[in-house]
């Protein structure tokens, strides 16, 4: 039988194997996480695939999600480890659009949303004078 802390019983399922890499480094990812989550609510996505970026990199020699710090081209443990690399990059790819389809959306409809604004805060205002007489 196998004991839940061998290095044996963490390579038997993919899900583990996942677990196991998410448990290591857990502080840089969780402050790299972290910092996405907020750029991406705050829609500054441009931000947010930079620090999906760093997260490719850092990844890519065993900062996050490694057991040992190594150069890219040394890396051990087969295909997982470029998996992670490759999922923060396209992580960082996906979020790098977002920001040049929301520039690009901005530049298109950015005079119809200034006037549409400034309507919405004068209609606003004149409710606050109705309701103040």
């Amino acid at each position: 039988a196998m004991g839940p802390r061998a290095n044996a019983s963490w390579t038997l399922s993919p899900t583990l194997v996942a677990v196991r890499a998410l448990g290591k480094g857990y502080i840089l990812t969780s402050i790299i996480w972290a910092a996405m989550v907020v750029y991406i609510v705050e829609r500054k996505f441009g931000s947010a695939a930079l620090w999906a970026f760093i997260a490719s990199l850092l990844s890519s020699c065993g900062l996050v999600h490694g057991e040992v710090v190594f150069l890219p081209w040394n890396a051990e443990g087969g295909s997982f480890h470029w998996e992670l690399v490759g999922g923060y990059a396209l992580t960082a790819a996906f979020l790098l659009f977002t920001e040049l389809v929301q520039r690009f959306k901005t530049q298109l409809t950015g005079a119809k949303d200034m006037e549409m604004d400034a309507s919405c805060s004068d209609s606003f205002s004149e409710v606050d004078n109705a309701e103040r007489v």
